[in-house]
């Protein structure tokens, strides 16, 4: 039996137990009144059993048999108001124990499904490498590739310069636009970028409108002139808007570090292209 199959019938077992419990209460209520504050103590062994776990709601459901089978001893013993345990002290004594149980058991597979999606989930983080709108590396895997790069350049003593490229007023123009003309524009820029970079630069979206490439090879000085290839590259962007095209005029922001002169770890030459990003006036 399967994770998914053991949680559909522990989730009907404990439905069918509920239901009991409370068709037994209809039938019953007007023979045993008391019988409404042991189904209210059921449902609260049941919850219990489900937030805090099987072993804990056994132990509960055991204080609580107890404290039952305590009170029918007082009644019989002492003030003799019975002679004999009766089939509803008995329903009452299984149904306790068996509501914290099923509760438990079905609380602890929920758990184990959760961690096994969360598991799943973070190993997705970590395998995709590829920003699904641009098709260039995510920021993660972009930090990896710049600090293999470095690492690269410092054994063999070989330049390198990182290169950001951020889309001035990208965020306004996604509140003007929408979340999906903004992704299509995305994808039409990281076109662009990918025709004038090349093939062996490794290009990054780090998010925000911000994108990011790696020039093995290449000095700081190449970069005036990549630079101004690409913003001749970037006039005018096509988008829709009310059903009808209109044309975007793309500004673009640059910061550039190299590689020995600025800094030989990863982080060093990456917030030092960040801080020349900061110095463009809005």
């Amino acid at each position: 039996m399967n994770r998914s199959e053991k949680l559909y019938l522990t989730m009907f077992i404990n439905f069918l137990l509920l239901i009991f419990g409370a068709l037994y209460l209809a039938f019953t209520i007007q023979m045993y009144s008391s019988n409404y504050i042991w189904f209210m103590l059921m449902l609260i062994l049941f919850l219990f059993g489900f937030i805090r776990g099987l072993l804990p709601g056994m132990i509960v459901s055991i204080f609580v048999v107890f404290g039952y089978g305590g009170y029918i001893l007082y009644k019989m013993y002492v003030q003799q108001s019975i002679a004999e345990i009766a089939l509803n002290d008995i329903v009452w004594l299984f149904a306790f124990p068996a509501s914290a149980i099923a509760s438990g058991f079905l609380g602890r597979e929920i758990r184990q499904v959760m961690n096994e999606h969360q598991h799943l989930a973070s190993s997705y983080e970590r395998n995709v490498v590829v920003d699904e709108v641009t098709g260039f590396l995510n920021l993660r895997s972009f930090k990896q590739e710049l600090a293999e790069e470095v690492s690269r350049g410092g054994r063999y003593h070989r330049p390198m310069s990182l290169l950001l490229i951020e889309i001035a007023y990208f965020n306004e123009l996604t509140r003007e636009y929408g979340e999906e003309q903004a992704r299509s524009f995305l994808g039409k820029v990281a076109q662009q970028i990918e025709e004038v970079l090349r093939d062996v630069d490794k290009k990054g979206y780090m998010d925000e409108g911000l994108f990011a490439a790696i020039l093995p090879e290449t000095s700081t000085e190449v970069l005036d002139i990549v630079k101004s290839r690409l913003t001749d590259k970037f006039q005018m962007i096509p988008l829709m808007r009310s059903k009808r095209e209109v044309s975007i005029k793309v500004k673009l922001r640059f910061g550039t570090a190299g590689c020995p002169e600025h800094g030989t770890e990863a982080n060093e030459l990456y917030e030092k292209a960040r801080q020349e990003l900061s110095l463009y006036v809005s």
